[in-house]
């Protein structure tokens, strides 16, 4: 009899204090990550001390070279062109190398592909720091690139220059220290199926793109490796507000499938490596505030101008961790479903907001999902014209740059 009452007591202990110590570990997971955010917020206010302007997010071409000619006013165009010919692709999405062009930039054949450099890969190319070589900021010595074994400085222009580098993992001037943090990098041997360059010689390339994204965006092997400087398993997703407007797409910019309206290449979001029900993909967020002063257009697409809103951190950038689950939630409609089958998430509020009207489904003006609230992603998904991928509401444990904590601990 004493043995069960004991047992009993047991029993009830469990049942009170197992939800206790679950919650209080997911609080100090929740903090943790909060101070990770906190900390690369801090590091990007400092690069912009010295620089002048916040790093580019790639998601732009002339964004990227404009700042990079501005912070160096000396800079060597061979670190540029190297730097293009990982970033610009042709119209079936495959780099230069092999097509007889040295320099993607100045050909018609070659354009920037928004994705080359995602948008967590750029915090880590930024933010870990470039070489003291005020010629050579990416390849100097401790910069983010270095030459592969037996390999020479390009004094010659070819369209291959770009397989001579690797990842550098013992960078200079880093604002954030990424090289304590577990990280994409690893050692290809050639005996391995992941050999981008097909070397027999050990090199160190990232391998997050070694396994496809939810999107469907293309592969492309680089030495760019993503981070995760503490409890995630997924990297933090950098936006700059030069690029907020494309986070629902564009108009057509130019004549390649990829290029045209309506394709998600074209969409500044972050798609990390696996599917889209067990990882999501991070969107940019909009405000509650309503913009006084709409544009008639984003992104070159027309938009329904009353009661547009503003987006958050107009003028700085939105950092988007996925917070304890791993999961950034968001909301993509696949093509097929229509054009811009998409919204973007609202903080506080936890709706959705589309710019565009559509689908015809939606009311309101502009198309603001009001019967969508606490980022209801699977709903809304639903609400867009789509089938949910989810089974939860992964948006909700997102941290933010302009989160108090999670998204949760904002809602009204």
């Amino acid at each position: 009899m004493e043995m069960l009452v004991v047992i009993g007591i047991i029993g009830i202990l469990s049942a009170i204090l197992i939800p206790a110590i679950t919650g209080a570990i997911g609080t100090a997971r929740d903090t943790a990550i909060r101070m990770e955010v906190d900390v690369i917020d801090q590091a990007l206010a400092a690069y912009n001390l010295k620089y002048g302007d916040y790093p580019p997010d790639f998601y732009q071409w002339k964004d990227v070279e404009r700042h990079f000619r501005t912070a160096f006013p000396d800079i060597n165009d061979t670190e540029l062109r190297i730097l293009a010919q990982f970033t610009h692709v042709n119209d079936s999405l495959a780099r230069c190398g092999g097509s007889g062009v040295t320099d993607p930039r100045t050909s018609s054949a070659f354009a920037h592909y928004p994705h080359a450099m995602d948008r967590a890969e750029a915090l880590v190319f930024c933010l870990g720091g470039y070489s003291s070589d005020k010629k050579r900021p990416f390849t100097g010595q401790g910069g983010p690139l270095a030459l592969v074994a037996s390999a020479s400085y390009p004094t010659t222009a070819s369209d291959t220059d770009y397989q001579l580098f690797q990842f550098n993992s013992d960078r200079d001037n880093a604002f954030f220290d990424f090289g304590s943090a577990r990280n994409s990098v690893i050692v290809v041997d050639g005996s391995g199926t992941f050999n981008p360059l097909g070397l027999a010689a050990p090199y160190a390339y990232s391998d997050d793109e070694s396994v496809a994204n939810a999107l469907g965006f293309a592969q492309l092997p680089d030495p760019f490796p993503v981070a995760f400087p503490g409890v995630s398993e997924l990297p933090v997703a950098y936006f700059s507000a030069d690029n907020y407007q494309y986070a629902l797409g564009s108009a057509a910019q130019g004549s390649w499938a990829w290029q045209q309206a309506g394709s998600k290449h074209l969409m500044n979001v972050y798609s990390p490596p696996g599917d889209l029900q067990d990882v999501g993909a991070a969107q940019v967020f909009v405000s509650a505030q309503q913009d006084t002063t709409p544009k008639s257009t984003l992104a070159g697409l027309p938009v329904v101008a009353a009661g547009a809103y503003e987006f958050v951190e107009p003028k700085r950038f939105q950092l988007v961790s996925a917070g304890r689950d791993n999961h950034f939630g968001g909301i993509f409609v696949p093509q097929g479903s229509g054009s811009y089958v998409t919204a973007l998430p609202m903080f506080t509020t936890g709706q959705f907001y589309n710019p565009f009207g559509l689908p015809a489904a939606i009311s309101g003006t502009p198309a603001n999902l009001s019967s969508v609230d606490r980022y209801q992603d699977g709903y809304a998904y639903e609400k867009m014209g789509g089938s949910s991928p989810y089974t939860t509401r992964p948006m909700l444990d997102n941290i933010t740059n302009f989160s108090t904590s999670t998204l949760d601990s904002d809602l009204p």
